[in-house]
C-alpha cells in the first residue's frame, strides 16, 4: 500500500496535533456538499422552529445527507488517516456544525464552548509520560473560508 502521509503532515500531527489541508473538494464536490449542508441545515431549522439564520449543531452528521456521507472516505483523507492510525479503524460521531458569520468570533471569550480538550472525560489520566498516547483522531471538514475574522467555528492551540 502507498504511504499518503507526508513527512511534512507526521511531524505537524507529532508537534502540534494537527495538519491543515486546503482545497481538498473540487468546484463541484465543494458545490453538492456545501447543497447538502444547507439542506440540512434548513430542515433542523424548521423541526426545531428556529430563525433561518441560526446556528445548528446536530450529532450522526454523515447519516443527515449522502453528500456528508461521502466525506467519510473521501480518497484525499481517508489514506492519511489509515497512516495514522491503522486500518482498523471506526467513525464513532460525527457533528454537524452550521454557523453563520460571527463577529468577534476570533475572540475565546466570546465562544460558545470557550476553551476546552475534545473528549476530555473519556481520556481523562490516560497518559505516557504526561502525553496523550493518540487513542482518537478527529477529522474536520470547514466548507467556507475561514480566513477572515468572524467566520470560523474553531480555534486550534498546538
Amino acid at each position: 500500500m502507498t504511504i499518503a502521509i507526508t513527512d511534512r503532515q507526521k511531524e505537524e500531527l507529532n508537534g502540534q496535533g494537527f495538519t491543515v489541508l486546503e482545497r481538498v473538494l473540487d468546484p463541484d464536490q465543494l458545490a453538492r456538499v456545501t447543497a447538502g449542508m444547507d439542506e440540512v441545515a434548513d430542515q433542523l431549522r424548521l423541526d426545531r422552529d428556529l430563525d433561518p439564520g441560526a446556528s445548528i449543531s446536530v450529532r450522526n452528521g454523515v447519516a443527515r445527507h449522502e453528500a456528508i456521507l461521502d466525506l467519510i472516505d473521501h480518497p484525499r483523507i481517508l489514506p492519511l488517516v489509515v497512516d495514522t492510525m491503522g486500518w482498523n479503524i471506526q467513525n464513532r460521531d460525527s457533528i454537524f456544525d452550521y454557523k453563520p458569520q460571527q463577529p468577534n468570533a476570533a475572540n475565546p471569550a466570546v465562544l460558545s464552548l470557550g476553551w476546552h480538550f475534545d473528549y476530555e472525560e473519556e481520556f481523562a489520566g490516560t497518559t505516557i509520560d504526561g502525553h496523550l498516547p493518540l487513542l482518537d483522531f478527529k477529522v474536520g471538514w470547514y466548507i467556507s473560508d475561514h480566513t477572515e475574522p468572524g467566520h470560523s467555528t474553531i480555534l486550534l492551540v498546538p
